[in-house]
């Protein structure tokens, strides 16, 4: 084995590149076009950013006139050219981006790269993160820097560590989605026993997985079960502000449904959910004609 080389492996070659050098497409009749390039940033990766860099390789093809053009990666680079305008107002080293450079001529396959890397991606299960967060804290680092670096915020750190010291069964429980963390979280102080009876009742009570979020009949009365004569229609009840703030904070989901929570919360206008959601393009338009109708009814108004 070489003596330069970490591994004995084959190598590749890959680019640091200045990300206001790679190109962002934001042609929406580019093959490579994707409208996650309009989603704005967020306050929490940029920190990260500006910390720890660019340690994930994004992807880049050549144009026809040479310039390095982005496949997959968008987000990183515009975090990146963030990052590197407050490092710079500071005073501080800047961060490259690191590139793997794949052939054009094959649009298919450039695509196939740039589509999949979102859709295919899953992110860890709560109890996964809670077990990560505490990993990373035994290494000598406080909340705070948890909260950096898993992009949360230091309450949420503290609940998601707080699950860890409940009864197995009130784990497996919220695992499988029968609790959530503020539920578990409450029986925290009872003894395991008890956590171990609530947990049951829980999953005991949750809807099989192809029910879920169906409306289901139940026959209700014990004289009448039997025949089948008084049922009752349940609608499931619907979850409050708080809630959605909690599955905001705390759940698995995926960007797109935190953004859509978010703006059912009222923590993000009609036209960011729009760009940051694929499929809801129709609301700003429905938005727009709302309002021009609007102001023609109130121009009439106003001549009449």
């Amino acid at each position: 084995m070489a003596k330069n080389k970490a591994f004995d492996a084959s190598t590749f070659t890959g680019f640091y590149m200045e990300p206001t050098d790679l190109v962002l497409i934001s042609d929406e009749k580019h093959p490579l076009y994707d409208p996650r390039v309009n989603m704005p940033l967020e306050e929490k990766w940029v920190l990260y950013t500006m910390k720890f860099g660019i340690t994930d390789p994004i992807t880049i093809t050549k144009e026809e006139n040479g310039k390095p053009l982005v496949v997959k990666g968008r987000q990183r680079t515009k975090y990146c050219i963030e990052a590197n305008k407050r490092l710079a107002t500071s005073g501080a080293e800047t961060w490259k981006v690191p590139c793997i450079y794949e052939r054009g001529g094959d649009d298919d396959r450039l695509v196939g790269l740039m589509l999949g890397e979102n859709e295919i991606r899953r992110g860890d299960d709560l109890l996964v993160k809670a077990k990560k967060i505490q990993r990373y804290m035994a290494m000598g680092h406080d909340e705070a820097d948890a909260a950096l670096v898993f992009g949360c915020s230091v309450n949420t750190v503290k609940n998601r560590l707080a699950l860890l010291d409940l009864d197995g069964s009130v784990q497996k429980a919220v695992e499988e989605g029968a609790m959530n963390v503020t539920m578990a979280l409450e029986l925290s102080k009872l003894p395991p026993a008890e956590q171990q009876a609530r947990a049951k009742a829980a999953r005991d009570a949750a809807p099989a997985p192809a029910e879920a979020g169906e409306r289901t009949i139940r026959v209700v009365g014990a004289g009448h079960a039997a025949a089948g004569k008084a049922m009752k229609r349940r609608t499931p009840s619907r979850p409050g502000v708080k809630t959605l703030k909690r599955i905001v904070d705390d759940a698995p989901v995926s960007d797109e449904v935190q953004t859509l929570l978010r703006w059912i919360i009222g923590e993000i206008d009609l036209a960011t959910v729009s760009k940051k959601v694929r499929g809801l393009g129709f609301l700003s338009e429905k938005a727009e004609k709302k309002a021009k109708k609007a102001e023609k009814k109130a121009a009439k108004a106003g001549a009449k």
